[in-house]
């Protein structure tokens, strides 16, 4: 049962999860609330009209649970952008705008 975009956006915006969506250059497409959050923008459209995907893995130190941190090509929009995969599933470790170490 389809009930258009507004609901979708609504469902995806109510996800814990960070969502992000983009094209094959790195432009973001389309954020949740919960990507807006974590990457530190007020709100998504902020985050959609002035980050790429590339600019959004540098806003993270990413590192796996042993603390080794991500080589330049382990990280998200590499993998992605390379065409290795669609998606990324993750769970590391990063450092957030206050220098909080978070999951």
């Amino acid at each position: 049962m389809y009930h258009g975009p507004r609901k979708l956006r609504a469902f995806m915006n109510a996800l814990p999860d960070v969502v992000i969506v983009h094209d094959l250059s790195g432009n973001v497409l389309f954020a949740n609330a919960a990507a807006a959050k974590t990457y530190g923008f007020a709100t998504v459209k902020e985050l959609v009209m002035h980050a790429t995907i590339r600019d959004l893995d540098q806003i993270h130190n990413y590192c796996y649970s042993n603390g080794r941190p991500f080589l330049e090509d382990e990280l998200p929009s590499a993998v992605v952008l390379s065409g290795e995969r669609d998606v990324v599933e993750m769970e590391a470790q990063y450092e957030d705008k206050e220098g909080r170490t978070k999951w």
